[in-house]
């Protein structure tokens, strides 16, 4: 699964190269993101403790979860945001719903889960993620702030509405992610 991500991520790369020229695209996609994907296997490969709390499945989920996220990701960091037809909402929706998922598997690669803290846990991840839209379009601002990026802006609304949309958005994309693993309580099992 990592292959593909970096490959997919780095295609994204090339592309913003020749057909969308943005280093705000390019950097990313070219270095950040393949060396993100890479993260989990490695840790995995030289922590004992680590592979004490997980298996390989974790691995796999860690990534599979990083394909999806570049792939939802890509379209609109090259095309989809600058035409103005609100990709943003998908994205953040993904992300939220993602983000869950990748702080509970992180989570669990630190602890196991008794049973009687698995609410607790969830909570604090639903916490901790709801916490993260807010810093998320703080980084924006801050990128546009001190690097002349426009990754905080909307074409078509105002940017006050464009920031409420995102984090109600995420937070749909968590409260859908939380809903999932209520639901599916092996999941939790399958990294063990």
């Amino acid at each position: 699964m990592y292959a593909i991500a970096i490959i997919i991520s780095l295609i994204t790369a090339i592309i913003a190269v020749f057909v969308n020229p943005k280093l705000v695209i390019l950097i990313p996609y070219g270095v950040v993101v393949p060396l993100l994907v890479l993260l989990p296997r490695f840790v995995y490969s030289q922590s004992s403790k680590m592979r004490e709390h997980v298996n390989k499945n974790w691995v796999t989920n860690m990534e599979m979860v990083c394909v999806f996220i570049i792939l939802l990701n890509a379209p609109g960091s090259l095309w989809l945001h600058d035409t103005g037809i609100q990709y943003d909402r998908v994205i953040h929706y993904g992300a939220g719903f993602f983000v869950f998922f990748l702080l509970l598997m992180f989570y669990v690669s630190l602890k196991n889960i008794e049973n009687g803290k698995k609410e607790k846990i969830l909570l604090a991840i639903l916490v901790v993620s709801f916490v993260g839209l807010f810093a998320w379009e703080g980084f924006q601002w801050f990128l546009d702030q001190n690097f002349g990026t426009k990754v905080f802006f909307d074409l078509k609304q105002s940017i006050e509405l464009d920031v409420t949309e995102d984090i109600l958005y995420g937070t749909l994309g968590l409260f859908t992610a939380l809903m999932y693993v209520k639901r599916n309580g092996k999941f939790l099992d399958r990294m063990k």
